[in-house]
């Protein structure tokens, strides 16, 4: 049967670890309640099933938002669903998050050999390379990126420019499906502000 709880793991694991005060216990997965009224939810699921519907959380200069989702279980029931959240840098112009690699990682082909394309910088819309014993970049490629302890995550990039610090841009192609759902559940994971709430409530 299928959960009906409304948060997934990962998005519970996510509100467990952020701080609450002295007399503000975390609460448990079955204490969370979504409440507001009939014409509240009916308005709500309405917006959900017709419009873009997020929850919104702001840390320091990011914004993180969480897509609202309606989704019908076996019995036709309707709940609602939030998915893997978008992390913006507000800046002049909003741009997705970039995850900055200490040690750049090599990029793979589809036999698991080196590339030439070493990853610097990555977000959900581009990525950063650079380029070690290849004449040129590609225009275009589909590599895979290595993930410790899971299989590698397939990676579509298309040349925009070069950086002044001779790195390459590309722009990622990645379409809505579940190497594009991995490679968000992986920035979410890597997010150092997360991971600093994260381990401030251990």
């Amino acid at each position: 049967m299928q959960d009906d709880s409304i948060l997934t793991q990962e998005e519970l694991d996510f509100i467990r670890s952020l701080p609450s005060g002295p007399h503000a216990p975390l609460p448990s997965a079955s204490a969370l309640i979504v409440d507001g009224g009939e014409r509240t939810k009916e308005l709500l699921a309405r917006l959900a099933a017709h419009e873009q519907v997020t929850i919104e959380a702001h840390i320091d200069s990011q914004r993180v938002s969480f897509p609202v989702l309606l989704v019908e279980d076996e019995f036709h029931t309707l709940h609602l669903q939030l998915g893997l959240p978008t992390i913006v840098e507000q800046a002049a112009a909003d741009r997705p998050w970039r995850l900055p690699f200490n040690e750049p990682l090599e990029l793979l082909d589809a036999e698991g050999l080196p590339s030439g394309l070493w990853l610097h910088s990555l977000s959900l819309s581009g990525l950063l390379v650079e380029v070690r014993g290849l004449p040129a970049p590609p225009k275009r490629f589909t590599l895979w990126m290595p993930v410790h302890g899971d299989e590698p995550i397939e990676l579509r990039g298309i040349l925009t420019r070069k950086t002044e610090q001779q790195l390459v841009a590309y722009r990622l192609s990645l379409r809505k499906t579940r190497q594009h759902e991995r490679l968000r559940q992986f920035m979410l994971d890597h997010h150092p502000q997360l991971n600093e709430l994260s381990e401030g409530m251990a």
